[in-house]
């Protein structure tokens, strides 16, 4: 009896340890998703997808659902966030902790707030309000934000006072996703004032602590936007476009069309004012195809948003039904305008899509094509068995194949150019995919379309020639083939390829014509 005692005390021990490991292990997994998601967005989501398939607490759930809302915000899904946000909602009335609570709340009203549903953005701060009754530091948390995302804009003396309050570890308290950290929004307020020194002040200093701190590169973006608006404030646009520029590689992390719409439509602006017509052109388009994106993204973020309301059956979403009435007559509203155009939006979505894909894709091509060659004298060596210099020969060898025409011949094969270079089909293949990093057929079609490309960008009656003539002109036996391969290589077909040539042309044309 007295073993059967100790051995129930040591599996109590045991399943009270083993239970206390994993719930640590999970927060520090919700932690390092939170944490990565403003600097590694790609990484938190798989974090979070991990958290989902191994941990089935309430708690955990929303938090990850918490976070899966705020990555396809900052990456411009919006129809996803609102999934996620309110099936974390959803959740909610299950969990006991009340931090939690407001947090996912409030993350809600700025979400609703973005999207201009205005009324479901109040009565989810109304539900924080509640939820925080009798915990001090949940209730200034609630004060200060309201403080701060009321339609007036806090004076500096209460920017100053939250801005004390903020631990420097934790520059991104009170964030906006959309109008960045506290400190940023002070800085907005100096800009919208015209005080440009304090601005500037503020903006470096700003840049500068969020970097020390490694606060993630989102913040810093938008801190470095606004930075950029005040050299062009300053007039100075050489380091406002430069600012800009930087902004634009982080921004490469998340590619949310509400901020690339910001940057791009800025950098026009500059290269309008410093007289660079073609960067002026290139940006504009660029503006345009975003804005575009961001429209239908929000517009099937409030539909998803109508079709959440009227489906989910939780004891959450009928509380909130009986004291919305007003807010679901105007959705009901909605959705019968919405269910007229329904079709509409999923044709226009998909062919603005497209046509802002093929826009992005034209731009990187004639970008490749106006880049040179890079000559064997810069290629790194990689480590391999075969000596230097062989590799070295190969490498000379084919920077002169490359020069020539010689692979524009239908039948070349690896074997036909081994010869021709005076070595064996094993190690120039071995050389082509380390060095080139793809195998033979690519790396020939590549360079086949290369050329064409440059042709038709160099000689304007090659852009009066019919598809089949192009495949045959650069080596290819079909014009199927040469479709194929020119849409896999660049992204778009040489038809729209063509078109979007020639209307540049055109445009091209027409501003020599001005001057």
């Amino acid at each position: 009896m007295q073993k059967l005692s100790v051995f129930i005390m040591v599996f109590l021990l045991s399943s009270t340890l083993l239970f206390s490991q994993k719930g640590e292990e999970t927060n520090e997994l919700i932690q390092k998703a939170k944490k990565e998601l403003f600097v590694n967005p790609e990484q938190s989501l798989k974090i979070t997808e991990y958290i989902l398939r191994n941990y089935n607490s309430n708690a955990v759930l929303v938090q990850s659902n918490s976070i899966l809302a705020n990555y396809y915000f900052i990456t411009g899904k919006y129809p996803q966030a609102v999934d996620n946000i309110m099936l974390a909602i959803k959740r909610l009335p299950q969990i006991e902790d009340k931090t939690i609570q407001v947090e996912t709340l409030l993350q809600a009203v700025e979400i609703f707030n973005f999207l201009n549903l205005y009324e479901a953005s109040r009565e989810y701060l109304n539900m924080a309000k509640r939820a925080a009754i009798g915990n001090m530091g949940l209730e200034n948390k609630l004060k200060n934000h309201e403080l701060l995302y009321s339609k007036k804009t806090p004076d500096f003396d209460n920017f100053r006072r939250i801005l004390k309050e903020i631990a420097p570890n934790k520059l991104s308290e009170y964030a906006s996703l959309t109008k960045g950290t506290v400190a940023t929004q002070m800085t907005q307020k100096f800009l919208d004032e015209e005080v440009l020194d304090s601005a500037s002040f503020y903006a470096a200093k700003n840049i500068s602590d969020l970097e020390h701190n490694d606060s993630g590169v989102y913040w810093r973006m938008i801190a470095e936007i606004q930075y950029a608006e005040i050299y062009f404030k300053n007039k100075d646009y050489q380091n406002a476009t430069k600012i800009l520029d930087i902004a634009l590689e982080k921004e490469n992390l998340f590619k949310s069309a509400y901020f690339q719409g910001i940057i791009y439509e800025r950098l026009a602006r500059n290269h309008l004012v410093l007289k660079n017509k073609e960067k002026y052109r290139e940006f504009s388009q660029m503006s345009s195809a975003a804005a575009n994106v961001l429209n239908i993204e929000k517009t099937l973020a409030v539909n998803s948003a109508f079709d959440k309301f009227q489906n989910q059956k939780t004891s959450t979403v009928t509380a909130l039904q009986e004291k919305e009435n007003r807010l679901l007559w105007i959705l009901g509203i909605v959705a019968l305008a919405i269910a007229g155009i329904g079709l509409f939006v999923r044709w226009y979505y998909n062919t603005r899509i497209e046509y802002a894909s093929n826009i992005v894709n034209y731009i990187k091509l004639i970008k490749k094509a106006e880049l040179k060659p890079e000559t064997p004298a810069k290629l790194i060596l990689k480590s391999n068995q075969r000596p230097k210099e062989t590799d070295e020969l190969l490498l000379s060898k084919l920077a002169e194949f490359e020069n020539g025409n010689t692979y524009l011949s239908n039948d070349i094969s690896l074997a036909q150019l081994a010869f021709q270079l005076d070595t064996n089909t094993k190690y120039l293949s071995e050389v082509i995919n380390q060095y080139k990093e793809k195998n033979f057929n690519v790396y020939i079609n590549e360079l086949r379309i290369h050329y064409i490309v440059n042709k038709l960008k160099t000689d304007p009656i090659y852009l009066s020639y019919k598809v089949s003539y192009l495949a045959e002109e650069c080596g290819f036996s079909t014009h199927s083939s040469f479709s194929a391969v020119f849409k896999n290589i660049t992204g778009i077909t040489p038809n729209v390829f063509i078109q979007f040539l020639t209307k540049d042309k055109i445009e091209e044309e027409n501003l020599m014509s001005l001057n």
